[in-house]
């Protein structure tokens, strides 16, 4: 009968440290969902500044003479047509 006990004692065991493992998985797919629910809205967010920023620097592009300067060029230097 001894055998029976000792049985029985390690599928408790077991058991118990297949819940423990069970939480820990639950845990981790919620936090990889949170990171990719985050990566998302972070990726939203940047997208959206890059839009931001796109239309400011097409609206800084044309110049006084109402030319159009490439995208790029002269991009971070005052234009030569800057007022004095």
């Amino acid at each position: 009968m001894p055998a029976k006990k000792t049985q029985a004692t390690a599928i408790k065991t077991m058991e118990a440290k297949i819940a423990t493992l069970e939480e820990e998985i639950l845990g981790v797919k919620s936090t990889l969902t949170a990171m990719e629910r985050n990566q998302a809205t972070l990726i939203a967010m940047f997208e959206k500044s890059l839009g931001k920023s796109l239309m400011t620097e097409e609206e800084s592009v044309v110049d006084k003479g109402g030319s159009v300067k490439g995208v790029g060029e002269g991009w971070g230097r005052k234009s030569e047509n800057s007022s004095s």
